[in-house]
């Protein structure tokens, strides 16, 4: 069967991408994950991101934790050694959304983190905190 009639095509075309966009923009956020060390995303780019850092600080220090971005600040937050702190956030629809993170402790350690658009990351240096993007791409 073809379509002789345009107007039926183009009114199933836009049936069509009216569904897909639905379906796009649906929040599959509240779904249950498999478990927080999975490593995985919601199904759709815009669903929530998790974040968890957890304090492997070498000397066993509280690190200080100051994350924001251009639409939310969460203050700065002391998390004692071997402690986690965790936070969410939905990235925009143009996909722009960027914390940026800025960890200190006692002795003068100083160090900035944004938090991209990585599937999974995990940071190390000599003196720094696990960093691990849970759920966030």
């Amino acid at each position: 069967m073809t379509f002789n009639n345009k107007p039926y095509f183009i009114i199933l075309f836009v049936i069509y991408s009216t569904l897909i966009l639905f379906v796009y923009a649906l929040d599959f956020s509240n779904a249950p994950a498999e478990s927080p060390s999975s490593g995985t995303d919601g199904f759709l780019p815009l669903a929530k991101k998790h974040v968890v850092i957890h304090n492997k600080v070498k000397n066993k220090e509280i690190l200080n934790v100051h994350c924001r971005s251009s639409e939310d600040d969460f203050g700065m937050v002391h998390i004692p050694w071997n402690s986690t702190w965790d936070f969410s956030f939905h990235v925009n629809f143009w996909k722009t959304t960027k914390f940026r993170c800025h960890f200190t402790w006692h002795n003068g350690g100083s160090h900035y983190f944004y938090i991209l658009k990585y599937t999974e990351m995990i940071i190390q240096m000599d003196v720094f905190p696990f960093v691990k993007n849970v759920y966030g791409k």
